[in-house]
């Protein structure tokens, strides 16, 4: 009875352990160092593109050129497949999950992109001005603010493609510097070619500091 008691207990004890166990890591960076630049991309690019697709879908309620509505769709498409790889290989790699909503952790934003000095744009401020604009006034701030959204992308892509590990993250990180790119260039072009605009534009709601 006493050895049953015992096996009992332990058998208690390693569910208890198992239950408050992250999942495992299945195939981690082999150093801490390109552990901790995929961690920080992954975990902060899923919510990045998140508010990417928020600011999109606004575009097919509101924006009037057919144009910036076929980019929002491909916006909309290309990052909600990038979304779902992204949170599999955060599991699948280093077994954690994403954060929620559309807000990336401060660690990620020091990490990712130290050469802002803790200014970075605010997205969910951004998010809530392009709401209460319409027409033509929207379509300028879209585009400004997604170009802006577009170019710290980018620039979270850089420690990747320079020191990252995984053959799968490193593909995925390009594309998105390649194809953002292209967008950003068409962005700017319909700016100056529709409105007679041409960024930086003067907008304090891209240009807000963490925090404020």
């Amino acid at each position: 009875m006493r050895t049953f008691k015992l096996f009992a207990l332990a058998g208690s004890a390693f569910l208890a352990a198992a239950l408050a166990t992250p999942a495992l890591a299945l195939d981690p960076a082999p150093n801490s160092g390109q552990t901790q630049i995929e961690t920080e991309f992954l975990t902060g690019m899923v919510p990045h593109h998140r508010s990417a697709v928020v600011m999109a879908n606004m575009v097919l309620d509101k924006g009037t050129h057919a144009e910036l509505k076929t980019m929002a769709r491909h916006i909309i498409d290309d990052q909600q497949m990038e979304i779902a790889k992204m949170s599999q290989w955060l599991q699948d790699w280093y077994g954690l999950e994403p954060p929620s909503g559309t807000m990336m952790p401060t660690s990620s934003m020091s990490g990712m992109m130290p050469m802002l000095h803790g200014r970075m744009p605010d997205m969910e401020a951004a998010m809530k001005d392009l709401n209460n604009r319409s027409g033509a006034d929207f379509e300028v701030a879209f585009l400004s603010a997604m170009s802006h959204h577009h170019a710290e992308a980018i620039m979270m892509t850089g420690p990747v493609l320079m020191g990252g590990h995984h053959a799968d993250l490193f593909t995925l990180a390009e594309n998105i510097a390649v194809s953002q790119g292209e967008e950003i260039r068409q962005m700017d072009q319909w700016l100056q070619s529709w409105y007679g605009v041409q960024r930086p534009l003067e907008d304090p709601v891209m240009a807000m500091p963490m925090g404020s």
